[in-house]
């Protein structure tokens, strides 16, 4: 059922267009499951959308991250809260391509609310 605006969350992937070294490339984090439901059918050529409108509570988001190297995946929990915005970013370690970590930050408030711990586990 519809809500209004101020009663949902709002959550944001980052993109990064911005690289001297190797024009034309990018990073960006899509979403592709919200409580394990896909964000988009299987049979379309959409890409997952970078943009969700959550309702209250705690929500398991499974986010996609496009970057140079390729592509990592990974559940993140998010606690939303109604008329707030949040931001999903990729943290990689210095060598960029063998582990990439996700964290959810609340814009709003600014500070970090959301993240890999108990992604897997029921609220």
């Amino acid at each position: 059922e519809p809500q209004p605006m101020e009663n949902q969350a709002v959550v944001f992937g980052t993109t990064n267009t911005g690289f001297r070294l190797l024009p034309g490339s990018s990073e960006s984090i899509s979403f592709v499951a919200v409580n394990d439901r896909n964000t988009t059918p299987w049979f379309s050529l959409s890409d997952p959308p970078n943009v969700l409108h959550l309702l209250p509570g705690r929500h398991k988001v499974d986010v996609q991250f496009e970057y140079v190297h390729g592509v990592a995946r990974g559940p993140v929990w998010v606690d939303a809260r109604s008329n707030h915005c949040y931001r999903v970013k990729a943290m990689t370690t210095e060598g960029r391509t063998q582990r990439v970590y996700f964290l959810v930050e609340d814009i709003t408030a600014q500070n970090v609310v959301g993240g890999p711990r108990d992604a897997t586990s029921t609220p």
